[in-house]
């Protein structure tokens, strides 16, 4: 019994003293980097994604502006919608003949 004391006052003393509180902020420190789930590899890891899917929101949003201000431009003249149709479609007025090439 008198032996399990010394050794714990023994390490009560070493874990306060620079030496201990340098031992314990190092453990800390090499916990959090790698083995919590809050992880600076894990959060580095979340950024990436997070970035990719900000790219992909800009690239939505674009898409959308364009596809709006096609609608407009539709919406105002039949000739506009006409072209549409036949560029798009491959749609032909009477006595058309509709030729299709492929790249």
């Amino acid at each position: 019994m008198k032996k399990i004391k010394r050794f714990f006052n023994y390490l009560k003393y070493f874990l306060l003293s620079k030496y201990g509180f340098v031992i314990i902020f190092m453990a800390f420190f090499v916990w959090v980097l790698f083995f919590d789930k809050n992880s600076i590899i894990a959060q580095r890891q979340l950024a990436k994604v997070n970035a990719g899917v900000r790219k992909e929101i800009d690239e939505s949003k674009k898409m959308i502006i364009e596809k709006q201000s096609q609608i407009n431009a539709l919406t105002d003249s039949l000739k506009v919608i006409e072209k549409y149709a036949r560029e798009y479609y491959q749609m032909q007025g009477e006595n058309e003949d509709v030729f299709l090439f492929e790249k």
